[in-house]
């Protein structure tokens, strides 16, 4: 017999009823999408069971049962939102609203935009994310209501105590996944989450973006919750859907305290993401010179690189932390690794105008000369951007400036090109050759004027009239 889990046809023998109705708390309580309307509309259904004939409905007594049921789930689905709501409101009555989905459709709408989608299609996103901001201010206004009461009703923790006895469920998650423990990890209530651990409250649940408690916490920067999480278990190596751990989530946010945490407690140093950015390579792009020497220290990898083979050290590189650069180099990063373009860290601090770094991986040995898979060098990204500071500093510690790219190209040609003046006046003042041409027979000259860049039209013609 074919039996519908909702329900089972007249014929259903007592004893199979009775098994179904043992079975059906356990399966209410873990629907994700339980829906009373649905169920009251399958009730009124007729099934038919492949080895009966004729017509047959949902036995009533299931019926009632499961209407029960229903009830009863509501009245905890209640005490399990206002336990969450205690420990963090706004996020709570943020996830009821579904404001992440605000941001998906603020991004949705830039995507239409951008890609010349019809009006109609337009409108209807912006239609939606009007009602959004309807929501929100709504929203603004339940938060400061539910702050007013949970401030008139005693103490964080009485409530959440009182609400436990109320058999509020620490570990039902909210409709992004998020449970007590998660919130309260996330918020630093320590107490809080020493209350829900007793209370059974489970360490490695996630949410929908994989992220547990401890992941929170350090994330967050929570060094006591983090240090309460760690003892009471917690796993250090868990990864969220994106592949970070808490110590990844640490080093990325700078949270040093909680890095030496987690380093201590025996914390892996190599786990990477799905792009293989590091726990180093992460706090080194963002500038936590700290934490960065807290896991070189370590023994973090310091050549450990990403999918498109940037180490920790081009990473500070291009975004221009001197500081990260010279601990990097100081604890023995290499210098010319390159990324799979064959890009060096000294060609992208030059090409991303960062001075200071040039100068730390100059006087550090970096190759001047170094070149990616089309030939060009640093002096040559720092000249087509225009980086004067730069463009001196590799001229001085000795750069060519006759190398060329597979095409011929020189960097006075690459400063013509685009029209930086003072560029092009103090590569011509250090010997640049005027005369020099690319593969197409191309000078300096003719790559100003072809772009319309008549001051440095001038500036070449004066040189050529003087060499």
């Amino acid at each position: 017999m074919v039996v519908d889990l909702m329900g089972t046809c007249d014929e259903t023998s007592p004893a199979l009823q009775k098994q179904l109705f043992a079975r059906l708390p356990f399966w209410a309580k873990h629907m994700k999408h339980w829906s009373p309307e649905a169920f009251a509309m399958r009730s009124r259904l007729h099934w038919q069971c492949i080895d009966c004939s004729g017509a047959c409905s949902l036995d009533e007594a299931l019926a009632k049962h499961v209407e029960s049921l229903v009830k009863d789930k509501k009245e905890q689905d209640q005490k399990d939102r206002e336990l969450r709501q205690v420990l963090s409101p706004k996020l709570e009555i943020n996830a009821e609203f579904g404001f992440d989905e605000l941001l998906l459709s603020n991004k949705l709408l830039q995507a239409l935009q951008a890609r010349g989608h019809s009006r109609h299609q337009v409108e209807q996103v912006e239609s939606r994310i009007d009602n959004f901001h309807v929501l929100q201010q709504k929203l603004a206004r339940r938060v400061e209501l539910q702050l007013q009461h949970l401030e008139g009703s005693g103490s964080a923790a009485t409530q959440v105590k009182k609400l436990l006895q109320q058999n509020a469920d620490p570990n039902a998650p909210n409709r992004l996944g998020r449970t007590a423990l998660i919130y309260a990890a996330g918020e630093g209530h320590l107490e809080l989450v020493e209350v829900l651990l007793e209370a059974g409250a489970q360490l490695e649940a996630r949410d929908e973006g994989g992220s547990t408690a401890l992941i929170w916490a350090a994330s967050n920067g929570r060094l006591k919750v983090v240090n309460a999480l760690t003892k009471a278990g917690a796993q250090l190596d868990a990864r969220d859907v994106p592949g970070n751990t808490a110590l990844m989530s640490a080093a990325d946010n700078g949270q040093l305290k909680v890095v030496e945490t987690l380093v201590k407690a025996g914390a892996q140093l190599e786990p990477h993401d799905e792009q293989g950015i590091t726990a180093l390579m992460s706090a080194s792009e963002k500038g936590h010179h700290k934490v960065v020497e807290v896991l070189a220290q370590a023994g973090a990898q310091l050549e450990a690189h990403d999918v498109q083979g940037n180490t920790a050290l081009m990473w500070a590189a291009e975004k221009g932390h001197v500081n990260v650069v010279e601990v990097l180099v100081k604890a023995g990063a290499q210098l010319e690794p390159c990324d799979e373009s064959g890009i060096t860290a000294l060609m992208s601090a030059a090409d991303n105008g960062r001075h200071d770094v040039v100068e730390v991986l100059v006087n550090a040995g970096a190759h001047l000369e170094a070149r990616n898979e089309n030939g060009e060098r640093a002096l040559m990204y720092a000249a087509a951007n225009g980086h004067y500071d730069v463009v001196k500093a590799l001229i001085k510690a000795g750069a060519q400036l006759e190398a060329r790219n597979e095409n011929g190209e020189r960097a006075l040609m690459y400063a013509a090109a685009n029209g930086h003046l003072k560029v092009v006046e103090v590569l011509v003042n250090a010997g640049a050759q005027l005369q020099a041409r690319n593969a197409d027979g191309e000078t300096a000259l003719s790559f100003a004027a072809d772009s319309g860049h008549h001051d440095v039209v001038e500036i070449l013609k004066r040189g050529q009239s003087t060499h």
